[in-house]
């Protein structure tokens, strides 16, 4: 079980490059919302990514 206390944690993984070989963009901040809340919070990020995927939250 996850709480805000314990914490958790997610992977993240995605392309550098599109099917072109073009870079792709690059994102400077991520919206999570925290298991059983309503809250949104902001993660400042660097990635440059196409094809996002977020895989499910895991404890710490």
């Amino acid at each position: 079980t996850l709480s805000l206390s314990s914490g958790g944690r997610a992977v993240v993984e995605s392309l550098a490059v599109d099917e072109h070989g073009s870079p792709c963009p690059t994102y400077t901040e991520l919206l999570v919302n925290p298991p059983d809340t309503t809250e949104v919070l902001t993660i400042p990020v660097s990635i440059d990514a196409c094809l996002l995927q977020v895989h499910p939250l895991t404890p710490e």
